[in-house]
């Protein structure tokens, strides 16, 4: 899946790193959010810390996936 799977709606919001755009999967319509990263100009050290920061999201966000088991 890529880029391409997706409709750009509108920003939301801009940060350190880039932009946050409200998005649409083109099949099955699902809403999203879309971070577009920008590389350009940063350094070593910040593109290392920005890939553990995605890497420790897409961890933390399996643990609560919705096909997922709460055990309390």
């Amino acid at each position: 899946m890529g880029v391409e799977d997706y409709h750009v709606i509108e920003l939301v919001g801009e940060g350190s790193f880039g932009r946050v755009y409200k998005g649409r999967r083109k099949f099955p319509g699902q809403t999203v959010v879309m971070k577009f990263i920008m590389k350009q100009g940063k350094s070593d050290n910040d593109l290392h810390s920005l890939r553990q920061e995605i890497e420790a999201r897409y961890f933390y966000a399996s643990l609560f996936h919705i096909n997922g088991v709460s055990i309390n």
